[in-house]
């Protein structure tokens, strides 16, 4: 049975991945999931619609669930916010088709994404001594 080479090249960058990196590419594929869903729903495939927006509306909630009380309450607060708001818009833009919906999650999703990834770039950069670090940083350990 023939191995597709994509499938191969994700599974070795999941496994090989700091947490960093998983957490970055888990909000990729959340993206790709709610673009493909606004891609079905513009071309009227209910089914792929459902389908893809049911697999980002997972990821929100697993985003919502991993949150670490270590990150301190007014960012766990606000992060809880924004993921439980974005997924009742993705959840409206399921039931309802509603393009509006879709495009104010997806908006606060790239928010977020953008964020994390200055974060990570900011904590390796601490790592490597290229700054001083900071009381309060949101570095990812393990």
């Amino acid at each position: 049975m023939a191995t597709d080479p994509r499938r191969e090249y994700l599974k070795v960058r999941v496994e090989t991945a700091s947490r960093e990196d998983l957490l970055l590419l888990l909000l990729d594929g959340l993206l790709r999931f709610v673009d493909g869903a606004r891609e079905a729903m513009a071309a009227r495939d209910r089914e792929r619609k459902h389908a893809l927006l049911a697999r980002a509306q997972a990821i929100v909630l697993e985003l919502a669930s991993a949150l670490e009380s270590a990150i301190g309450e007014p960012l766990l607060s606000n992060l809880r916010g924004l993921y439980t708001f974005a997924h009742r818009r993705l959840v409206d833009a399921n039931l309802r088709d509603d393009e509006r919906a879709l495009e104010e999650a997806r908006q606060i999703l790239d928010h977020v994404r953008e964020t994390w990834r200055l974060a990570v770039a900011k904590c390796r950069s601490e790592r490597r001594g290229d700054a001083h670090p900071e009381a309060g940083t949101l570095c990812i350990q393990g």
